[in-house]
Parts: structure tokens; sequence; C-alpha cells
């Protein structure tokens, strides 16, 4: 009991259940395995585990199973969630570079930008869009023919 407390997490939780059901398997000590088994699902798992939607389970074995199962399914939604994450981590680190290089490419072409056609371009969130304007940058004529984003609100 003192180790399932002291584990810090669902695969030491299931190295100690694995233990346990080796140490309870004797026909004699199947009040003690449903003690144990009650206790886990009603009060450690709950606690340490949180999300984890615990079924009906008959004994130590069922609760070890359906924990190797829960981890593996944490495991892969943790790395799906990982990717995720870094895809949007890029996307974002992109989308900051384009803007950036944008911004220079105009103020060396056709001088320092205004803060508010500075702010739309910071409010852009197509690196299509950004890319497309980049590439127009070498042949307009003026900031005014790059489009809306560069043309001013009285314009």
């Amino acid at each position: 009991m003192f180790r399932l407390e002291k584990s810090r997490g669902p695969e030491d939780i299931q190295r100690v259940l694995t233990a346990l059901v080796e140490w309870l398997r004797e026909p004699g000590l199947a009040e003690l395995r449903r003690s144990f088994t009650t206790w886990l699902v009603a009060v450690l798992l709950p606690g340490r585990v949180p999300g984890l939607v615990v079924p009906e389970v008959a004994d130590l074995q069922e609760v070890r199973s359906m924990l190797a199962e829960s981890v593996m399914d944490w495991t892969r939604q943790w790395k799906q969630e990982g990717l995720e994450e870094g895809r949007q981590e890029g996307r974002q680190e992109a989308l900051a570079s384009v803007r950036e290089v944008l911004c220079r490419e105009v103020e060396r072409r056709f001088g320092p930008l205004r803060e508010e056609v500075r702010l739309r371009v910071e409010a852009m969130d197509s690196i299509e869009a950004l890319s497309e304007l980049l590439a127009r940058v070498g042949v307009a004529s003026s900031l005014d023919a790059l489009g809306p984003v560069f043309q001013s609100q009285s314009s």
C-alpha cells in the first residue's frame, strides 16, 4: 500500500500492481485482493490519474490490465498533442520570420513603415499571403501598389 501511495505515475502504479498480483495470488487471499481492488478503484487511481475512467473491475489483474491499456492510450495522445504543439510553434515561428522579412524589404525599398501598416502586417496569419506580398515588393512601383495592407486608411 505504501509503494502504491508513493508511486509517481501510472507506470509506477502498474509495476507495483504486477508485484501485488503475484504476492496475493494464493486462494486464501481473495478478500485482501478485493479490498485492494476497491481501494485502488475508489481512492488511489482517481486521485493519482485525473481523468481516468475506471470501469467496473472485479480483481487486481483487471485493474492492472485496464491501467496498462490506459497508459498506452495516454502515450499516444501525449505524442499527438506534442506533435500538434510543435507544428503550431513552427508555424508561428515561420509567420514571424516571413513578417519580419516582409517589413524589412518594404522598408528597404520604400522607407519606414507607419505603425498602422506594421500592425496590419503583424495581424496577417497566412504564410501564403505574406509570401505573395514579399514576392511583389521587388516589382511594386509604390507602397500602395502592394495592396490594402500597405495603403493608408484615408486612401
